[in-house]
């Protein structure tokens, strides 16, 4: 095998596998690798043996390319509903660290503030209900005795 049939054979095998990008990378760099090895006085053979089998070399590029793809972007087997939920929570943790910077207090101030904030808002609640209650059971019992007067009154009149 000669230096042409290594480099053909490497495109090959990355074909179809990773980005025209990656393949066009990888294709200068073995080949100027080969080249370098020649001019400084290395037999072209000697240097495609040591290099090994392109296709093995392409899945090695292969794997590597994958694993950096799924660094940088994520998981490209996530379904679309996964995907959706961690661009939630993300968006979620985003604003709660945004809300950490404003404010710069540490987490557990604003975990005790929030806390604070929930039980304020069912103090409050608890309060209307009570208000409510004292308006509203007198107008009760008054509606209860209004009836109970009238039954009273039809059961005289019958």
């Amino acid at each position: 095998m000669n230096r042409q049939e290594f480099i053909d054979q490497l495109r090959i095998a990355l074909a179809g596998n990773v980005m025209q990008s990656v393949i066009d990378e990888n294709v200068n760099y073995y080949y100027d690798y080969i080249d370098m090895k020649i001019k400084k006085g290395q037999p072209e053979e000697e240097v495609l043996d040591e290099l090994g089998s392109p296709r093995l070399l392409a899945k090695t590029i292969i794997e590597t390319s994958k694993a950096e793809e799924e660094k940088t972007t994520g998981s490209n087997r996530n379904s679309s509903a996964e995907k959706q939920e961690e661009n939630d929570y993300s968006g979620q943790r985003n604003m709660g660290d945004k809300l950490f910077k404003i404010l710069n207090l540490p987490k557990w101030a604003l975990i005790i503030v929030a806390v604070l904030v929930i039980f304020i808002v069912f103090a409050v609640l608890a309060s209307l209900v009570s208000l409510a209650a004292y308006l509203f059971i007198p107008i009760l019992v008054i509606c209860i005795i209004i009836w109970v007067v009238r039954y009273i009154i039809q059961a005289f009149k019958s």
